[in-house]
């Protein structure tokens, strides 16, 4: 994870995070967030939320899942 934060940061190699990543996301996901508001509440934010919110129930069984099998981690005696 600290690799991948002073790569995204260019403190280290940032050859995976170029100048425009950021900005390809932003617009990638405003240009959906547009398409999805011009559809209205029936066409668009409707269908969205029939399709996404099972996803969202779905990513958070599998994260569940996930933390559920992490070991265990030892704690450390008071000082």
């Amino acid at each position: 994870m600290a690799q991948y934060l002073t790569s995204y940061q260019l403190i280290s190699d940032g050859s995976v995070h170029d100048f425009w990543v950021p900005f390809a996301f932003f617009f990638a996901s405003m240009f959906i967030t547009i398409y999805v508001l011009s559809r209205g509440i029936s066409g668009g934010i409707e269908k969205l939320a029939y399709f996404g919110m099972p996803i969202l129930f779905l990513f958070a069984l599998v994260l569940a899942v996930v933390v559920f099998f992490l070991p265990l981690a030892r704690m450390a005696p008071p000082r």
